[in-house]
């Protein structure tokens, strides 16, 4: 079959179209006919050089296809069905991500443990599929599991253009929550303002803290969205409401954390960090079309 893999570190010249040997489906796993598969911040870090990531490798986490073969004892799937791939694996206790700790999805077939597979509604494309699994079950877990989001909360969203982000904001829509998104682009501020966010911020220019003041009547916003990290710490803190809840998936800036955040035992248990998402309920979501993969 043909893959796209990494020898090396590097930008995206790095990235070889190539013949690899055909994976076959082992006990309990599935073989999927890949027909789309996703790009996210996660893949662009381990082609940069992610140093727990081995060469050569194939990226990608997210993909959808359909059902090619089935291995022994699989039951549930027939071949040719449209499915959706779950790209964290349990494993020891732990949780691996395909396109990071295995061959990830940019290829033409994938043996994917059963487990790791969902139905593809008809009413949503390959593409649609695709884009969905990784960022929207972070950011249901982020919002709905971890910080218990409700209607009429104000929400901050760092770095709108960002996947997490924008699948926050669909989130948020569908729970009826007020959104402040932020971003240094006029382009993805006017997209996120197509897309339903309520208050548009450029962080580059305008005073985020003091904005989001003024949105909430002085009280601070209810969820924090933060994924940006060591750049945003401090306004993350100082934004939030007294009770407000701050949920941490990434650090893209740096991982230091603020001096508050250290020092503080009340601040930090406010922020609540992202464990393992389970797909089922945003796929729902996608498929009754309230959420819309992009």
């Amino acid at each position: 079959m043909k893959a796209v893999r990494i020898h090396e570190d590097g930008g995206p010249e790095v990235l070889v179209l190539e013949d690899v040997p055909d994976p076959e489906a082992g006990a309990g796993e599935v073989l999927v006919e890949l027909r789309a598969a996703a790009l996210n911040h996660l893949d662009v870090w381990i082609r940069r050089g992610l140093p727990s990531v081995p060469k050569p490798r194939i990226l990608g986490a997210d993909g959808a296809g359909v059902v090619a073969a089935l291995g022994a004892g699989v039951a549930g799937f027939e071949i040719g069905e449209r499915v959706v791939i779950n790209p964290g694996i349990p494993h020891d206790g732990r949780i691996t991500v395909i396109g990071e700790h295995t061959d990830g999805t940019y290829c033409e077939l994938k043996a994917i443990p059963a487990s790791q597979l969902h139905a593809l509604a008809g009413s949503l494309s390959f593409e649609e599929g695709a884009a969905f699994p990784l960022v929207f079950e972070t950011a249901h877990r982020m919002l709905v599991t971890k910080a218990g989001v409700r209607e009429g909360e104000n929400v901050l969203i760092w770095g709108i253009g960002g996947g997490v982000a924008l699948a926050s904001l669909e989130i948020c829509r569908a729970f009826g929550a007020r959104t402040i998104v932020t971003s240094s682009s006029a382009e993805k501020l006017e997209l996120a303002a197509a897309a339903g966010a309520d208050v548009l911020v450029d962080h580059s220019v305008d005073d985020v803290v003091e904005v989001v003041r003024e949105a909430t009547g002085g009280r601070g916003v209810d969820i924090v969205v933060e994924t940006v990290g060591e750049a945003t710490w401090e306004r993350s803190l100082a934004a939030a409401a007294n009770e407000g809840r701050i949920v941490v998936c990434g650090a893209t800036s740096g991982h230091r954390a603020a001096d508050r955040v250290r020092l503080d035992h009340g601040t930090a248990e406010r922020l609540r960090g992202r464990v393992r998402a389970d797909p089922k309920r945003p796929l729902q979501g996608a498929h009754r079309q309230r959420l819309s993969p992009t």
